[in-house]
C-alpha cells in the first residue's frame, strides 16, 4: 500500500489551528495567573491592616502579599508578550547596552542589598534607626543611578526619536496658546479656591494637625524621632519632618500650619495635568486639572492642614512615570 499523506494545505490549516488553540490557551492562563493574583494580593493587603498582625509583626504575611504581588508582575510580563498592537503603551527599541546595562543591574543589586539590609535591621524595632539613614539615602541614589545606566539610549536614535514624536501626537490636539493658557487659569483657580477667606474657613484649628504640628515641634526641639516610624494616629513621620522644616523656615505660626497642607494640594493639581496629557491628550489633562481643581474633597482637605493632600500628589506622580516608563521603555 502507498503511503497516505495529507494534503499541505490541510496540514498548515491544522498546525495554524493547534497554534492558535495553543495561543488563547496561554492568554487565559495569563488573565487567570493575574486575576488569582490580584485576589490574593488583596487578601494579604487586608490581613496585614488587622490588629492581631500589626501587632505581632508575621513575616509571613508579608511574604505572602510580596508573592502575590511578584506573581502579578510576571502575568503582566507574560501578557505583555502578546498585547503591544492592542496597547496604548507601544514599544521601542530596547534601552541600555552592554557596559551600560551591567552597571545598572550592579546598582540596583547593591540597592536591594541595601534595602535587605535595611528591612532586617529596623523589623525587631524600627525605633532602633540610628545608622540607618545615610545607608536608605544611598540605596535611593543606587536605584537613580542604576536606572540612568539601564535607560542609555539605543545607538538607532533615529528610529526612537520618530516613535516617540507618533507617541506624543495627541487625539485631541489644542493649539499651543489655548492649551497653555488654559493651563494658567485652572492654576490659578486653584491657588484662589485654597487660600481665599482662609483665616475664616476652616473656623480654627483641628485636632489632626493640632497634634501633627506638636510632634513636628518635638522634632524641632532635637529629640529623637525615627523617620522610619508613624507619629500621632500613624502620621508618618516623613511628613512630620517636612512640618518641621516648614515650622523652621516660616515660623510656627497658622498661616505656615495651613501652607504645610495647600502646597502639597497645588502641586497635586499641577501634577494631575501632565498625567492627564500623557494618557488622553491637551484636553482631558486641562479637564482632568479642573476637576481637581474644585473637587470638594480634594479642596477641603487642602485648607486643613493635615497629610492626606500629600499622599494623592505622590500617587499622580508615580502613575507618571509609570505609564511613561511603559510607553517609553525607559526606566529613567
Amino acid at each position: 500500500m502507498g503511503e497516505r499523506r495529507l494534503d499541505p494545505d490541510l496540514q498548515s490549516g491544522r498546525r495554524r489551528l493547534t497554534f492558535g488553540g495553543e495561543k488563547r490557551a496561554n492568554r487565559r492562563q495569563d488573565f487567570v495567573l493575574l486575576g488569582v493574583s490580584i485576589l490574593l494580593g488583596a487578601l494579604g493587603a487586608w490581613i496585614l491592616r488587622q490588629p492581631t498582625v500589626i501587632e505581632t509583626g508575621s513575616l509571613w504575611w508579608w511574604m505572602f502579599f510580596i508573592s502575590a504581588c511578584s506573581w502579578g508582575g510576571l502575568a503582566m510580563l507574560r501578557m505583555d508578550a502578546w498585547l503591544p498592537e492592542a496597547s496604548a503603551l507601544p514599544r521601542l527599541w530596547p534601552a541600555g547596552e552592554g557596559l551600560w546595562r551591567r552597571r545598572g543591574k550592579i546598582c540596583l543589586m547593591l540597592a536591594g542589598i541595601l534595602g535587605a539590609w535595611l528591612v532586617v535591621r529596623l523589623w525587631p524595632n524600627f525605633h532602633q534607626w540610628h545608622g540607618t539613614v545615610l545607608p536608605w539615602l544611598v540605596s535611593l541614589g543606587l536605584v537613580l543611578v542604576g536606572a540612568q545606566f539601564l535607560g542609555k539610549t539605543d545607538p538607532r536614535p533615529a528610529e526612537n526619536s520618530q516613535t516617540r514624536q507618533a507617541m506624543s501626537r495627541p487625539d485631541f490636539p489644542l493649539p499651543r496658546r489655548v492649551e497653555l493658557l488654559g493651563f494658567l487659569v485652572i492654576a490659578a483657580l486653584a491657588v484662589f479656591l485654597r487660600v481665599y477667606n482662609l483665616d475664616e474657613f476652616p473656623p480654627g484649628i483641628y485636632v489632626d494637625e493640632t497634634n501633627a504640628a506638636l510632634d513636628a515641634l518635638y522634632i524641632l526641639e532635637g529629640n529623637d524621632v525615627s523617620p522610619f516610624a508613624t507619629g500621632w494616629y500613624e502620621t508618618p513621620n516623613g511628613y512630620l519632618y517636612f512640618m518641621a522644616g516648614m515650622l523652621k523656615l516660616f515660623g510656627a505660626n497658622w498661616y505656615t500650619l495651613k501652607a504645610i497642607s495647600i502646597l502639597p494640594a497645588l502641586l497635586t493639581v499641577l501634577a494631575v495635568y501632565p498625567l492627564g496629557r500623557m494618557m488622553f491628550g491637551p484636553a482631558a489633562g486641562l479637564a482632568a486639572m479642573l476637576f481637581t481643581a474644585v473637587s470638594r474633597w480634594h479642596l477641603s482637605m487642602s485648607r486643613f492642614g493635615w497629610n492626606e493632600t500629600a499622599v494623592p500628589l505622590f500617587q499622580v506622580v508615580a502613575t507618571y512615570f509609570l505609564l511613561r516608563g511603559l510607553r517609553e521603555r525607559d526606566v529613567r
